[in-house]
């Protein structure tokens, strides 16, 4: 039946397009207790493997701190640059519950050693710190810039507040958008790999006369948590709200296959039934992991050689259809062990031709087709004649003319003229025959005098 269902689907036809993309067909793998994720391929592929609630607003909590890390390295043009602390950036959190380092008023702190602060340890001090300074001496305008900087590369969800995602502040994003965000940060080498530490030995100051020594967070990149650890996790930044809820963006590497996940709001639970709660934006980061790196890998999905459509030909003697068939061969990311008929390929109605005039070449663009797993659209790729098509010039100017013939605009113009020339044609005769001679009340001048025919002559 499905295979009928498909036939009957592949000859449906019809505009062409050029296009490649892929969707989430495996969502329903892995059962997540977070309210927002996200996950798809970084490779050239850019398949979508896990998507829930994506476009759901929800608070953006210390995740923020990516975007004021981000502005702060493409901003800065010396990262051993030492800074002065202010008051004003520190005095801002006296009342406020944060993480923080103890930076002190006075203590001279280079742009480096603040970033590992602020990314590391997830020091809220450290992120005010740069952003008063990389903000000119202004907090809300380093904000300002948070917020261009989200809606440039195409943020439409995502409003930050302040540089370290404090909860009084009214700021938000969701799935979808941070993935924008994180991917465009770790597109920084040095941002990628300050993303990437999970732990930093910072000498004295100043001011300050101990080492302090900086742990990650982000307990996926911390072997001591099993719970939450993944070796292929390469960098990212966590975050926890308040109310226990729980924020991850990470990116992951294996085998050649590398993925970015966005995990948002995730509840504390005792997942593992142990009596102590785990933090599920985290579980569910690593167990997102686990399920694509045993299961999916890149496979041939369709090859040149498949018959996907036909399209009617005019002005041709010796075919009637071109059949169409995938431009290039198409692989995807697909679990391991699937069978023929779980994958599939149809035309796109709405991107395909219903009909092409002849000549045809092989290889010209005449459709798109999506490619199916699950009964989710995975890829798409151009549709191409799969053969030459002559045009036959006796059959071009019949078929031609009869075109002409029978187009409506033809057919109007025809019955306009007819009718026109009716209308003239009804004129003159009614014009000419005003014109004739009635025989009655003629008068003709002759000479001086003007007789009436009708009249007897005076005498």
């Amino acid at each position: 039946m499905k295979k009928l269902t498909l036939f009957l689907i592949i000859f449906a036809i019809l505009l062409a397009n050029t296009s490649f993309f892929a969707n989430a067909a495996f969502t329903s793998a892995v059962d997540t207790a977070s309210e927002a994720a996200y996950v798809y391929s970084l490779d050239a592929d850019r398949t979508v493997i896990y998507e829930k609630n994506i476009d759901k607003i929800v608070n953006c909590s210390a995740l923020a701190k990516v975007v004021t890390a981000y502005l702060v390295i493409t901003t800065c043009e010396d990262y051993s640059q030492l800074i002065t602390v202010p008051a004003t950036p520190i005095r801002l959190l006296d009342s406020v519950s944060c993480t923080r380092v103890g930076i002190l008023v006075g203590e001279v702190i280079s742009v480096q050693e603040l970033l590992y602060c602020m990314m590391i340890a997830n020091a809220a001090d450290a992120g005010n710190v740069l952003a008063h300074y990389f903000g000119g001496d202004s907090i809300s305008a380093f904000v300002d810039k948070m917020n261009a900087f989200a809606a440039e590369i195409g943020c439409e969800n995502t409003h930050f507040a302040d540089p370290n995602g404090l909860e009084d502040m009214e700021q938000y994003t969701t799935a979808k958008d941070f993935a924008k965000i994180y991917e465009k940060c770790i597109s920084n080498d040095y941002f990628a790999q300050l993303a990437g530490m999970d732990y930093y030995k910072m000498p004295a100051t100043n001011l300050y006369y101990e080492t302090r020594y900086l742990h990650t967070t982000n307990l996926c990149m911390d072997y001591n948590y099993p719970d939450y650890y993944r070796s292929e996790i390469v960098n990212g930044k966590v975050a926890t709200d308040s109310n226990k809820l729980g924020y991850a963006v990470t990116t992951a590497t294996k085998d050649g296959y590398t993925y970015l996940a966005v995990v948002l709001a995730g509840p504390e639970l005792d997942y593992d039934e142990d009596k102590n709660t785990e933090n599920m934006a985290m579980v569910d980061t690593e167990r997102l992991y686990d399920w694509i790196f045993d299961n999916v890998k890149l496979r041939v999905v369709v090859k040149t050689s498949t018959v996907v459509d036909e399209v009617k030909v005019k002005h041709s003697s010796e075919y009637d259809y071109v059949s169409l068939v995938p431009m290039i061969e198409v692989s995807a990311l697909v679990p391991e062990g699937i069978d023929a008929d779980s994958v599939y390929i149809r035309s796109i109605a709405e991107l395909t031709k219903t009909e092409v005039d002849a000549p045809v070449h092989k290889g010209d663009v005449l459709g798109t087709a999506g490619i199916y797993y699950a009964d989710e659209e995975i890829a798409r790729v151009d549709l191409v004649a799969s053969f030459d098509v002559e045009r036959s010039y006796s059959k071009f100017i019949s078929e031609s003319l009869q075109d002409l013939f029978t187009h409506p605009v033809f057919i109007i113009i025809v019955g306009i003229l007819l009718l026109s020339g009716g209308a003239f044609v009804v004129y003159l005769y009614f014009f000419s025959s005003s014109k004739k001679f009635k025989g009655k009340n003629i008068r003709i001048v002759k000479g001086y005098e003007v007789i009436d025919k009708n009249k007897k002559k005076n005498k």
